[in-house]
């Protein structure tokens, strides 16, 4: 982490930025939640003194792109109801913890991301949080993937599909079978619902 940080620091403060790159990389293929998490990080550079180059079209570009998802997933509809944005917490600010917390998911996390819950626990210092994160640097000897459990993701996203292509009518058997383990790890207070699930990756991840 200490030197990912500090090549952070020396390309941001170098003159070769290396920031048309930024331009040349197609959208499915950046990181979820790329365009809620990169403008916070340049604006804390900002903050520390770092110049950065905002004229850029590619950074326009995915402020751009911030400002459509905050348009479709405003403050309010944040603090209550389960969305995609639940896994970029560490890219927000001004956030109202208490209403948060209710919609942590039963293993502790906020929707998989170990990053996000990682920057809720210390704003919260919450039990739940600590958990789950002393959980997944245990099941990977140290190492911390972007997404746990990478396979309760994985089989939502496929079952996501089929039913946005409109055949799941086709996989019930699958589907059914998929139920439990989503329900065991997804539920929160608000209840299991699949299609709420579903629901909270649309128009998020790069989709």
């Amino acid at each position: 982490m200490l030197l990912s940080s500090l090549t952070s620091l020396m390309l941001l403060t170098s003159e070769e930025t290396n920031m048309w790159k930024l331009e040349e990389e197609k959208a499915e293929h950046m990181p979820i939640g790329y365009e809620i998490v990169f403008p916070s990080l340049l604006e804390i550079a900002e903050h520390m003194g770092i110049e950065v180059p905002n004229d850029s079209p590619a950074i326009k570009e995915i402020y751009a792109h911030r400002a459509l998802k905050f348009k479709k997933i405003p403050k309010e509809v944040l603090h209550s109801v389960p969305t995609g944005l639940l896994y970029s917490l560490e890219g927000l600010r001004d956030l109202e913890w208490e209403k948060l917390l209710k919609l942590q998911f039963k293993d502790g996390s906020f929707f998989w991301s170990p990053s996000s819950t990682a920057y809720a626990f210390m704003q919260t210092n919450d039990e739940k949080c600590l958990k789950f994160l002393n959980d997944v640097v245990e099941k990977f000897n140290g190492a911390v993937p972007n997404i746990c459990p990478v396979d309760t993701f994985e089989h939502i996203w496929a079952l996501d599909r089929l039913q946005r292509l409109g055949i799941s009518r086709y996989f019930e058997p699958e589907m059914k079978y998929f139920e439990p383990e989503m329900k065991d790890r997804v539920t929160g207070p608000w209840g299991f619902d699949r299609l709420a699930v579903f629901s909270s990756f649309d128009g998020y991840m790069g989709i």
